[in-house]
């Protein structure tokens, strides 16, 4: 059976490049999706297997500011239409 994904939102603190810390990042285990550098955002994800570990070593890469779990889409639908 295929490990299960585990989507994350990384928040960089500014006190490194961010190319530099994505590098730390992808050693701790992290797969990036993508780098928002204007923003100081890095998305990706880890696999379920042993996430609490590849989290609490992404969290402790110097330059990072928060790591946390990415939410799903919040689809509110067409204006107009009743929520059921």
């Amino acid at each position: 059976m295929a490990d299960k994904k585990q989507d994350l939102v990384v928040t960089l603190s500014g006190d490194r490049k961010a190319h530099d810390v994505v590098k730390d990042l992808k050693a701790a285990g992290l797969s990036v999706k993508d780098v928002l550098e204007a923003v100081g955002v890095v998305t990706g994800h880890v696999t379920s297997t042993g996430a609490a570990s590849k989290i609490g070593r992404m969290r402790k890469v110097h330059g990072v500011a928060d790591v946390s779990e990415e939410h799903p889409p919040v689809d509110i639908g067409p204006p107009g239409k009743s929520p059921s």
